[in-house]
């Protein structure tokens, strides 16, 4: 029974979805206790009193998310740019090389 039991869970640990299901599952676990936690009373308390949780509104929290936005589009092109002129680099040096 218990090998029998040690392969099912290998054959559940190593396959493709078990990882991405438990992060799934935990993350609905997260969000409804942070829902839950922020609509109770310990929420606001919690909100007032720790000076580096967000207070802002619709319109700061709406910025934050536009600068973190533009941030990630910048990072993502600067990677692409990169990754494109890397191997077309690397092609000219191997031509002017074999001058």
């Amino acid at each position: 029974m218990k090998a029998r039991l040690l392969g099912l869970w290998e054959s559940l640990r190593t396959s493709f979805w078990f990882v991405p299901t438990l992060m799934a599952l935990a993350a609905v676990a997260l969000s409804a206790g942070t829902v839950a936690v922020d609509s109770g009373p310990v929420g606001k308390t919690l909100a007032n009193s720790v000076g580096w949780l967000w207070s802002g509104g619709a319109d700061g929290a709406r910025a934050l998310l536009s600068t973190v936005a533009s941030s990630m589009i910048t990072v993502a092109g600067t990677v692409f740019s990169i990754t494109i002129a890397a191997p077309s680099g690397s092609t000219r040096l191997r031509t002017t090389a074999r001058r």
